[in-house]
Order: C-alpha cells, then structure tokens, then sequence
C-alpha cells in the first residue's frame, strides 16, 4: 500500500478548508467588491464566471483526491459529507447556475424588478446562495473529519511501531 509523506497528507487532508476559502474569498470578498465597483449588470456577469470557476476548481480537485484516494488508499473521509457537497457543488454548476443565466439572457440590462421573471431569478438565485454556503460548511467539515482521521491513524501507526 502506498502512503503518502506525512506533511503531503496532511496538506490533503485539510483540503477542504483552503477549498472553502477559496468559494469564501471569491463570494463574500470580491463579489461585494465587485458589485460596489461596477454596474449591476457586469459585475453579474463578472461574478457568475468567477463562481463557475471557482466551484469547478472545487469539483474537480475533490474527484482527483477521491481517485487519488483509490491508488493509494489512505486515511480520507468519503462518507455522506463528501456526497453530499459534491451533490451541492454539481447542483449550482449544473441547474442553478445555468438556469440563473438563461434568464438574465434576454435582458441586457438586467431582468427587470417587480417581474414574474425577477421573482424567478431572485428565488434561484437564494437557493444558489444557501447551496453555496452549504458547500463551504461542508468543505470545513469534510477538511476536519479527514485531519482528525489522519492523525488518529498516525497514533496507531507510531503506536504499532514501538
């Protein structure tokens, strides 16, 4: 079984916490920023492609550790926690997302407030938001049950080998 050094696994096992400062820093620093700095409608746009972005990222570094997980069999946590955020993150990359986008699509300036479609937006747009804090919760909680796995099976080892 091969293993990793003990300081690589450890910057793995705390993954999910730099992954959640990642979608921390790109949602709740820049976007703000962002939208105090430009129009409405371009730092939108602006934002909608940083979020893609950084939740692919996400995605994608979380099925490289699942199929690094499989070659070298070491000591992460793949249970419901990791389901269910990969879950959240395919959710607003797939649905919310995309479905946000087509309706802002025929409205250069904006979908206008007070409409039927605004409505629409703002109510995907609240569940694109509790999904993407969820996710951050989950990466935090996903980073701490690999960390505490980790050193439980560090113990066990030096223990094993006195």
């Amino acid at each position: 079984m091969k293993r990793f050094s003990f300081p690589l696994a450890v910057l793995f096992a705390t993954s999910g916490w730099w992954l959640a400062a990642v979608l921390l820093t790109v949602g709740y620093v820049v976007a703000p920023l962002l939208f105090a700095e430009l129009s409405e409608v371009a730092a939108g746009k602006l934002v909608g492609v940083l979020l893609q972005w950084s939740q692919s990222f996400v995605l994608v570094w979380l099925l490289l550790s699942a199929t690094a997980f499989w070659f070298y069999r070491h000591a992460w946590v793949f249970g419901k926690t990791f389901v269910l955020l990969m879950l959240l993150l395919a959710i607003n990359l797939f649905w919310l997302g995309p479905e946000m986008e087509a309706l802002k699509a025929g409205f250069p300036e904006g979908v206008p407030k007070g409409s039927a479609l605004w409505q629409e937006f703002m109510m995907l747009h609240g569940l694109y938001q509790l999904s993407y804090l969820s996710a951050i919760l989950l990466l935090v909680v996903w980073g701490w049950q690999n960390l505490k796995k980790l050193v439980v099976n560090k113990a066990l080892a030096d223990k094993k080998s006195l």
